[in-house]
């Protein structure tokens, strides 16, 4: 008889258990509170051979809601719970072959470690922000896919600070007002962030502060700050351009123009920089 062991669905997972496991002509019950047809895919070759397979939904399903859902600190509502027989929101939206393959070939594993919420933490939702989710995301390699975390952010109705895991190295990201900003790499025990603010909209706030790393002013809206952020880069961009046509340009009469223009926009640069500290 095997003896039962514990499967924590990052180093083992139930999906490597039952392809291990399921013997052609047998007969498998399933309990759990949701099944899509994306469970059903990963195991099409396992399940195809089964003389009989039943599944049973843990919490009511295709019934008319009884329990009240402020009950229930873990709650699944009744009609996602019925969806998600075709799919999740979340697996839908990052089913598309392209960035499927790119999750496979670059991401080992995902694990949802926290939710900072008024009822985790002990301070109040912000205005913006009412939960934020922590993942820590374990690579196949050291780089990721630039579209691969927005897209996770985008299907994910909450706010999101990613640890990026390899080997012995971490990293953090995280998106303000539609930029994302990281850390650089750093060993695992040197990775620390603080959790400070009145409510989450100032937790989040000092969190992208302190990943974008100096390039985010240290007080006021952080919306503008990434404004005044992305302004600055695209002003060191011109900076760059406009120096090296000085460098290419002979006629006298239009390297005076270009530097005119040069010390137009150092200055605005400065201003920017000022704005910063």
């Amino acid at each position: 008889m095997k003896m039962p062991e514990m499967l924590d669905n990052v180093s083992k997972t139930v999906k490597d258990d039952l392809a291990i496991s399921i013997q052609k002509g047998d007969k498998l019950s399933i309990a759990a509170a949701c099944f899509s047809i994306y469970a059903y895919q990963v195991l099409k070759k396992q399940l195809d051979g089964i003389a009989e397979l039943r599944f049973i939904f843990t919490s009511p399903t295709f019934l008319k809601e009884s329990a009240p859902r402020e009950s229930r600190e873990f709650y699944i509502p009744r009609l996602d719970r019925e969806r998600s027989l075709y799919g999740t929101e979340f697996e839908v939206k990052l089913r598309t072959p392209q960035s499927r393959d790119m999750i496979k070939n670059q991401i080992e594993s995902v694990v949802w470690r926290n939710k900072l919420a008024d009822s985790t933490m002990g301070i109040s939702a912000g205005e913006n922000i009412k939960e934020i989710q922590v993942f820590e995301i374990q690579l196949r390699q050291k780089e990721l896919d630039k579209r691969i975390l927005p897209a996770i952010a985008k299907a994910i109705p909450y706010k999101i600070l990613f640890v990026l895991v390899f080997g012995d190295e971490s990293q953090a990201w995280i998106e303000a007002s539609g930029t994302f900003y990281n850390t650089d790499w750093l060993p695992l025990n040197e990775l620390t962030l603080k959790f400070e603010g009145l409510n989450l909209d100032a937790v989040y706030g000092n969190l992208a502060r302190q990943i974008a790393e100096g390039r985010l002013s240290e007080s006021g809206d952080i919306s503008k700050a990434v404004e005044s952020d992305i302004r600055r880069q695209k002003l060191e961009r011109e900076i760059a351009a406009i120096e090296k046509k000085m460098l290419r340009e002979k006629q006298f009469n239009k390297q005076v123009e270009l530097n005119a223009e040069l010390k137009k926009l150092m200055k605005e640069l400065e201003a920017l920089g000022k704005c910063v500290e």
